[in-house]
C-alpha cells in the first residue's frame, strides 16, 4: 500500500537511510538505487528531494555538523561553567557521539572516501571557527589569552 509522507519526513527517511548504507557499505559503493531501494521509494521521489547522491552526502554532513555546533553552543551559552570547563566542554561536544554518525566518520577516513572527508572537513572548520572564536574572544577578556586575532 503506497504511504504518502510530507516532504520533510521523507526527506529525513533518505538521510537517515543513506546514513545507514554510507556507513554500512561506504559512500563510493553505495547506489542511489541501494537507497532507493532501502527506503522503499521510486527513483522520481528521490531525485525530488535531492538531485544526486551528492547532494545527499550534503544532506548528511549538514545535519551531523548542526547537531555537533549546537551542542558546543549550548556549552558557551552555560554561564555556570569557568572558561577552562567550556573549552573542554566544548571541543568534546564537538566530536561525534552517534554510532551511525561515527561509522561515517570511520567510513570518511578510507582513502576511497577522501571527497567526503574534504567536504566535511571544510564544513566544520566554517562553522566551528565562530564558537572557538567565541571562547578564545572570552579568555582574552578574562587575561587567559593574548591572541590578537581570535579568528585564524
Amino acid at each position: 500500500m503506497w504511504i504518502s509522507k510530507n516532504a520533510d519526513e521523507r526527506r529525513t527517511e533518505i538521510l537517515d537511510s543513506a546514513t545507514k548504507l554510507f556507513a554500512e557499505k561506504g559512500y563510493d559503493s553505495t547506489s542511489v538505487t541501494d537507497i532507493m531501494n532501502e527506503v522503499g521509494i521510486a527513483k522520481g521521489t528521490l531525485y525530488y528531494h535531492f538531485k544526486s547522491k551528492e547532494e545527499i552526502l550534503d544532506g548528511i554532513i549538514e545535519r551531523i555538523k548542526e547537531t555537533l555546533i549546537s551542542n558546543a553552543k549550548l556549552v558557551l551559552e552555560n554561564k555556570s561553567l569557568n572558561l577552562y570547563q567550556k573549552i573542554s566542554k566544548a571541543l568534546l561536544s564537538l566530536q561525534v557521539q552517534e554510532s551511525s554518525g561515527k561509522e561515517i566518520f570511520s567510513e570518511v577516513h578510507k582513502p576511497q572516501n577522501a571527497l567526503m572527508e574534504q567536504k566535511i572537513l571544510k564544513e566544520m572548520i566554517k562553522d566551528v571557527t565562530p564558537v572557538l572564536s567565541e571562547l578564545i574572544e572570552e579568555g582574552n577578556k578574562e587575561k587567559v589569552f593574548n591572541c590578537e586575532y581570535p579568528y585564524e
